[in-house]
Parts: structure tokens; sequence; C-alpha cells
């Protein structure tokens, strides 16, 4: 896997800190960026582009289906992308001077599937993830996890009630597993579609300040 990407620094000073973007089913590695505007610290930022490049313009990390109940798809689609993810992280963090646990990850849609995970599958990578408008899918994570693996990492997950791509049942079956599994994070529900507002932003940041440099 050799995936395209746009690196950028953000604040001042050395990057002890890593901030990964994972796109949406469609986009592209340019979409997530304008939302780091609202982080501050200083971090290197990576957007990456999805591997598969569609038909109709846009990218996707895995392929999928729809039918009357929105978004579809197969496990064993998103288990390869997973598995191919897991074996190019960590040369591409190493290649930047970085360990994983120095990581966060920001992913939106398709890329919150990514996201979450991955960060349930590797207890050990990770210090942060945001979560958008995704949800967790438990089929590809790891029949037993251990809650002290997680004690310290950082969990941020933010959807629409009117999101009619990946419904709203999806997100709150997300915070149930994470709390059964007991799995700290901050869950917020907004009156919005498939996307991110501004009230989500603000959010963000608030917790983003209080969590990043933690």
């Amino acid at each position: 896997m050799n995936l395209v990407s746009i690196q950028e620094q953000r604040g001042d000073g050395k990057a002890e800190k890593l901030l990964i973007l994972l796109h949406g089913y469609g986009s592209h590695e340019r979409d997530l960026i304008s939302l780091a505007d609202f982080l501050p610290g200083s971090f290197l930022l990576e957007s990456l582009r999805a591997p598969l490049s569609l038909p109709w313009g846009g990218y996707a990390w895995y392929p999928i289906e729809m039918d009357e109940n929105g978004v579809r798809i197969k496990s064993d689609a998103l288990e390869k992308a997973l598995d191919e993810l897991e074996q190019f992280l960590p040369l591409f963090v190493a290649a930047r001077g970085l360990e994983m646990k120095q990581v966060w990850l920001m992913g939106f849609s398709q890329g919150c599937i990514i996201s979450l995970a991955l960060a349930l599958r590797n207890p050990h990578w990770f210090e942060g993830i945001i979560g958008l408008s995704g949800y967790l899918s438990t089929e590809v994570i790891p029949p037993k996890i251990a809650p002290s693996d997680f004690l310290n990492k950082k969990l941020f997950i933010a959807h629409g009630k009117e999101d009619q791509v990946i419904p709203i049942q999806l997100a709150r079956q997300t915070t149930q597993a994470l709390e059964t599994i007991k799995i700290a994070h901050v869950y917020h529900e907004y009156e919005m579609g498939h996307g991110v507002t501004a009230e989500v932003m603000r959010d963000l940041e608030q917790w983003w300040k209080k969590s990043f440099n933690a």
C-alpha cells in the first residue's frame, strides 16, 4: 500500500504528535484539512487519500452497498482494508520519526469506521481518536478487549440525529458498546444530517484543548 498524502506542520516548535485524517466514501485527501484549523497546538498533519478510485470520482477505503436501510458493508471488505492499513501505518509513522502511540486519528463517515476499528484492534496505538458521523463495526474487533489498555486513550464521537446515510441508531449502539467494555469516551448528538457543523467543531475544539496536551 502506497497512499497519497498531504502533509502540513501545525503550530510552532517541534511536532511530537501526528494527526492523521481519514476522509469519507467518495471524498479525497483535501476534504477534512480545514477542520484541523479548529485544533490548536503543535502537531504534524497527514491527510491520506483512500486507495480505491471510484468511477464517478473520489476515493474509498473499501467498497460499500446501499439498501433501504442505508449503507451496508461486508465485513470481509472492511477487514481487508484494516489489515492493509495495519501494515502501512507503522512504516508511514516511523518514516516521520514518530511512534504509533503519538498518533491521533480523525475520521469522517467511512474514515470514522476505519478509525474506531483500528483503535480497538490495536490498543497500544494512538493517543486519541475523533470519530465523526460513523460507527464501530463490532464484527472486525477482538471478541475480548481489556479496558485497562485504553485507560489513557482520548475518544470523541459525534453524530447527527437526522443522518440518513449512517443512522443515529448505529452511533448509539457504538457508545453502548464502548460503555459495555468500559472504554471512556465523549459522545455528542446534533440536530444535523451526515456532516459536520459549527456546533460540532465548537465541542471538538473544547475537547481537544483539554485532551491534546493532557
